[in-house]
């Protein structure tokens, strides 16, 4: 948001302006809990989630005790909450995480299809912090020939790779779309095809993009939804040929 520093004398005139007037401490504790909560993946550590599994164990031992780590291991289970918080998903419901992650056990091993698999789960507790139950959910799309090219433009080792010039326009839409959402008080959601959507994510993530990115399946029923952009639609975009 733009802002001004202003005298402390000349508080009530801003505020009989309808100014919103902060603190200088609230400010810098905002924007220190915003560099915490973007940086959290980096910040947990294997000693951090062994604390949350004492305090849970007090109200739970035997669900602590029959999953960690005789199911998951504790570096599985901490990569499994960075790979989460990567993405900005909440993990405070520890004990969800921990009966779904019982649940794969023996049919998932890699921490990233874990974290893939709870996401539907834990979607709605994100979905919640960005926007009241009430209010709706104002979502970025791709248009469906950028989507489709983008599908077939992922390889299983090198991920997404897409041309430069693409890439440009692609980042430059999607940027416009979350400013101007930004500019009236909103946060968008870019949705994407659940194929796509891990590929996309590490895509933008890779070229510095901040973004909420989430598969159409993992959108809750019971929340209204408003398209405010759709990415691709009308640009000319380069020939793709089959891998």
């Amino acid at each position: 948001m733009d802002a001004v520093w202003i005298q402390p004398h000349q508080q009530p005139e801003a505020e009989a302006d309808d100014y919103v007037v902060v603190e200088p401490d609230s400010v810098i504790a905002t924007h220190l809990s915003q560099m915490l909560y973007a940086h959290a993946a980096d910040l947990i550590g294997a000693d951090d989630v062994q604390g949350l599994l004492d305090n849970l164990e007090r109200s739970a031992p035997t669900l602590v005790e029959s999953v960690v780590p005789k199911l998951v291991p504790l570096h599985v289970l901490t990569a499994v909450l960075r790979a989460l918080l990567r993405e900005r998903m909440p993990v405070a419901d520890l004990p969800r995480i921990l009966e779904d992650l019982a649940g794969m056990s023996g049919r998932l091993s890699d921490p990233g299809d874990m974290a893939e698999a709870l996401r539907p789960a834990l979607a709605p507790q994100l979905l919640q912090q960005i926007a009241p139950l009430k209010e709706s959910l104002h979502l970025v799309t791709l248009a469906p020939d950028l989507e489709d090219l983008l599908s077939r433009s992922q390889h299983e080792s090198a991920g997404l790779i897409v041309d430069q010039g693409l890439t440009r326009q692609l980042l430059g839409q999607l940027n416009d779309a979350q400013e101007k959402l930004a500019a009236q008080g909103r946060q968008a959601v870019v949705v994407v095809s659940a194929a796509l959507r891990r590929g996309f994510a590490a895509f933008l993530r890779a070229h510095g993009v901040e973004a909420i990115v989430m598969a159409v399946s993992e959108l809750p029923d019971n929340r209204r939804v408003e398209i405010a952009a759709s990415i691709g639609k009308g640009t000319a975009l380069p020939p793709q040929t089959d891998r």
